[in-house]
């Protein structure tokens, strides 16, 4: 087999390589090693492959251990574009994140996912040209020197308005929150009321505070001047909703005392616009059939969420509100965002590209 034009990253940086794709991976590495690509392993630097095929992200799955080298080829390291990846997994300060790329987040009886807001002309203006918010799940570092586990992240570009798409069985209806653990609360109990016809699945759509009529916009941490010990707080983010068994609206009270069926917390899918109750089946799309993602940790750096211009969303009242303590699912996420333009088209369109074309 005649070699081939590999893009080969190592975080950000970047070189094309011509390479054998039946060459064991060992071979690569010499071949990376010689042209000063990479050093060898140090107590700070030990380049390893990321395995793109993963459908975990075990350290044992999606990283290729050196001992076995010698026994892979390197074409079953290709990314999907046919790009290669190395992280350093000694790496003792932002290190890279790998995880697993979906559409929405699911926990039990509701789901959530966060994307730009175009529904607004002034958000549409401040959003054009950037990319929607990557969703990743069962995210950690890929160094050993850095332990932790993020579960699920959301990475934006910088000055990104966004939306909160929620999504959750209800019996009369269901309430839902959307807090980070510091900073301003986002939605402090919403209500989706189902009427007339209740217990089943709907959605909500959310692009402003519920305490003022801003829009929701995502920013680095440190542009705020938040203290770099108090980041983490501000990064995570809970979605959770509760099932509402009372309100009044109109002068009528609607009542439903029913529970979720248990089919629902393995099956239930996220909406579409138009149909709150599709079958998880009915709405997979390219990233929920995503497998292992990475994200050089020198390209992205901590989030969170700060009022912005105004909004246009309006939302109705209703009275004798009553629902439960336990939640029917919880979502906790943390927000990144790129440092750069050119760090968020790096990272989507090309190291984490399915399009073999991007590097023609």
């Amino acid at each position: 087999m005649p070699n081939q034009r590999v893009m080969t990253y190592k975080g950000t940086a970047s070189q094309v390589f011509e390479l054998d794709p039946n060459a064991k991976a060992s071979t690569v590495r010499n071949e990376l090693k010689s042209s000063g690509f990479i050093s060898e392993d140090s107590a700070s630097e030990a380049w390893r492959f990321f395995i793109y095929d993963s459908e975990t992200t075990n350290f044992s799955d999606a990283i290729l251990g050196k001992e076995v080298e010698a026994l892979v080829p390197i074409s079953g390291m290709f990314g999907p574009g046919g790009q290669l990846y190395l992280t350093n997994t000694r790496k003792e300060k932002n290190p890279d994140l790998m995880g697993i790329g979906t559409d929405w987040f699911f926990d039990r009886f509701m789901s959530c996912r966060v994307r730009l807001n175009n529904d607004e002309e002034s958000a549409r203006a401040a959003n054009r040209g950037k990319f929607e918010p990557m969703h990743l799940t069962h995210v950690r570092p890929t160094s050993t020197n850095t332990p932790g586990i993020y579960d699920n992240v959301v990475v934006c570009e910088q000055g990104s308005v966004i939306t909160f798409d929620v999504s959750s069985w209800g019996a009369a209806g269901f309430c839902f929150n959307i807090k980070p653990d510091a900073g301003e609360t986002i939605v402090d109990g919403l209500y989706i009321c189902l009427g007339d016809n209740p217990n089943h699945v709907a959605g909500s759509s959310t692009r402003r505070y519920s305490s003022a009529a801003k829009q929701i916009v995502v920013n680095s941490t440190s542009s705020m001047q938040i203290p770099s010990g108090q980041w983490v707080q501000y990064q995570r983010v809970s979605v959770q909703t509760l099932r509402m068994t009372s309100y009044k609206k109109d002068g009528r009270t609607y009542s439903s005392n029913a529970q979720p069926p248990n089919s629902i917390a393995s099956s239930t899918a996220a909406p579409s616009s138009r149909d709150t109750s599709l079958p998880r089946s009915a709405e997979l799309s390219p990233r929920d059939l995503a497998r292992a993602t990475i994200l050089p940790g020198d390209s992205i750096t901590p989030g969170t969420t700060q009022p912005g211009a105004d909004s246009n969303q309006s939302f109705g009242g209703i009275s004798n509100v009553v629902t439960d303590r336990t939640p029917l699912g919880e979502v906790v996420f943390y927000f990144f965002v790129f440092k750069s333009r050119e760090d968020a088209v790096k990272v989507i369109g090309q190291i984490n590209s399915p399009n073999p074309s991007v590097w023609d």
